[in-house]
């Protein structure tokens, strides 16, 4: 799997490189670090870099490259160093198309006086405009045991996807897996399940809901325990982001995994409500796309 690990030397790109650091599958990712040196119009995050001659941020660009590249090869990784020029997210996503990366992992985001998280304008532009999958990191596992995920899914190819990119990405020795399945419950579901209803006799809209979601949960961990990951599921019924969320904090995950439901020109307003909520509030947050040309 080709991975791009995006790094400014700010502290949430060292914290998602510490997340790969700590879940990563050492045999099996190429790793490319890459740095943008932000040029032309800067966005708010990288104002204080124009204080700095552009030789001093190409220079500091090559050096957190190398630092990078070097962390990883000592942990054993595959890993490329690349340095880039421009608008960051532009630059990113334009390499991601160049040379294809199956994951890019980016870190972003602080703390508002209302709890949520505020997105760099990078993490947002990837999230927003990478056609393969986005890890945006606010925050790495903790140091001791394995690291827990949480794997949303619906039966989407959107949350196939992420699937396929958590089992990539990921070492089976260095994590645990918990599959979340939630039966949606708004009015316009639950009227177009009248018919289904009608037609199971005294099965309720709920006991058809759950059962849905049972199956969901029930496929999606077969395939993490067929590639030998431990793995537990559950089956829930209400509302997705808040149920995801709540499994997040009752297990102290480290990771989530979603699917996004955007797709081509459209997708920066069809990212999805779920996947955006969770990406603003989970300490990473992996949203599924394609995983390979």
């Amino acid at each position: 799997m080709k991975v791009l690990l995006g790094l400014d030397g700010f502290q949430p790109s060292i914290e998602a490189m510490a997340l790969l650091q700590r879940i990563g599958n050492v045999s099996d990712l190429k790793v490319t670090v890459a740095s943008v040196t932000p040029t032309g119009v800067l966005a708010p995050e990288h104002l204080l870099l124009a204080l700095d001659p552009i030789e001093v941020r190409r220079q500091a660009s090559v050096d957190i490259v190398d630092s990078g590249v070097s962390r990883l090869l000592t942990d054993g990784f595959e890993a490329s160093g690349a340095v880039l020029e421009g608008g960051p997210g532009r630059e990113l996503v334009s390499f991601i198309n160049k040379e294809w990366f199956d994951v890019s992992i980016i870190g972003t985001g602080r703390r508002t006086w209302l709890g949520s998280i505020l997105l760099g304008s990078t993490s947002s532009y990837l999230l927003h405009n990478s056609p393969s999958s986005v890890l945006v990191v606010h925050r790495a596992p903790k140091e001791s045991g394995k690291a827990q995920i949480i794997v949303a899914t619906d039966g989407s190819r959107g949350s196939e996807f992420g699937m396929s990119a958590v089992l990539g990405l990921a070492d089976r020795d260095k994590v645990q897996i918990t599959t979340i399945s939630v039966g949606i419950t708004p009015d316009a579901l639950v009227a177009s399940n009248r018919a289904a209803t009608a037609q199971s006799g005294k099965q309720s809209t709920e006991d058809i809901l759950m059962e849905r979601a049972q199956h969901h949960a029930r496929t999606a961990i077969q395939k993490f325990t067929d590639a030998g990951f431990v793995a537990s599921s559950r089956a829930v019924i209400g509302n997705p982001a808040e149920a995801i969320l709540k499994e997040t904090d009752n297990t102290n995950a480290d990771l989530v995994v979603v699917g996004s439901r955007g797709n081509g020109p459209l997708r920066q307003a069809l990212m999805g409500s779920v996947s955006d909520a969770v990406v603003r509030h989970a300490p990473a947050t992996l949203v599924g796309r394609r995983h390979s040309h």
